[in-house]
């Protein structure tokens, strides 16, 4: 008998022997391996993914930001918003609020809830008077986006 054939062949035996088996430290080994994993995701692909769409969002609140007002400049570009959306296909009621339709615009044909969610938090960050380069830590120091949509509003 080879030595590769007694160590396969004692492993088998290990393997038929039920006490070989903690079922217990295989359950610790794999959720300190998946924590691990999770903490790792956490400060890696999660952040990074969060950061990017706060990115996004604040270019976003800087377009409404853009259109406020009543100069010359701020109607031209509400003017001009609303023809692009229209050449997107975008067809919105006219109590949708600016902020939607900015949403809305940029991030397509998602769910609906997901367009809400995130104009919920522009509208709060405006509510608020974050400024715009503020935005992405607003987002964080509030806990996410999903924190500030389920928060109770003050009324």
């Amino acid at each position: 008998m080879t030595t590769l054939t007694k160590a396969v062949t004692k492993d088998v035996v290990l393997n038929d022997n039920v006490t070989a088996i903690d079922p217990a430290k295989q359950m610790t080994v794999a959720l300190d391996r998946l924590i691990k994993e999770r903490e790792a995701w956490e400060v890696g692909a999660y952040k990074t993914s969060n950061d990017q769409l706060y990115a996004i969002l604040t270019k976003c609140y800087a377009i409404d930001f853009s259109m406020s007002g009543g100069e010359t400049y701020s109607k031209i570009r509400k003017q001009s918003f609303n023809e692009y959306v229209k050449q997107l296909g975008f067809k919105f009621k006219s109590e949708t609020p600016i902020m939607n339709r900015i949403v809305k615009c940029v991030f397509g044909n998602v769910h609906r809830s997901r367009i809400s969610a995130y104009a919920k938090v522009l509208k709060e960050a405006k509510k608020q008077e974050i400024a715009i380069n503020n935005l992405a830590q607003f987002i964080s120091d509030s806990g996410g986006i999903q924190e500030i949509r389920l928060s109770k509003s003050e009324s």
